[in-house]
């Protein structure tokens, strides 16, 4: 248990597992991401409400953040009035390379260039899309360094 200034005890966040998330325990992370700083539990549901039009129920959401917490996905911080506040304990971008990998591990085999096949046979790519994916590619041809 880590003590607060206040007296309260708080228990420390475990590290990150990397453990695969849920659907709604994804859109919790983005709600926080996009918001750049932490955020209470009813700031939480008012901003998932903002994007999918749906409300949820404070019982439902603080079980979905428990998991988050549980995993190292989350991290409680100090609390706002009587509501604890609630911060990514990854950044948006480890997140994305994580999934990634694990996509590429499991629907391809490991294979980055079925991936990439995969994605580039998608009728939704446009031209733009089409000329990034080339000048990343060059990019890395050119042995520059990869993007961070």
């Amino acid at each position: 248990m880590e003590m607060k200034k206040n007296g309260e005890e708080r228990k420390e966040t475990p590290a990150y597992t990397g453990e695969e998330i849920g659907y709604r325990q994804q859109m919790i992370m983005q709600c926080i991401w996009e918001a750049g700083e932490a955020q209470t539990v009813n700031e939480i549901i008012d901003r998932l409400e903002d994007k999918c039009g749906q409300r949820f129920a404070a019982s439902t959401i603080n079980t979905l953040i428990l998991g988050l917490l549980k995993k190292g996905y989350l991290r409680q911080g100090e609390k706002r009035g009587h509501a604890y506040l609630y911060e990514a304990a990854i950044s948006e971008e480890r997140f994305r390379q994580e999934e990634i990998r694990r996509f590429r591990r499991i629907s391809f085999g490991g294979s980055a260039s079925g991936m990439v096949t995969a994605l580039l046979k998608d009728e939704e790519l446009n031209e733009e899309d089409i000329s990034e994916i080339r000048r990343i590619l060059e990019k890395y041809k050119g042995g520059k360094e990869r993007e961070k």
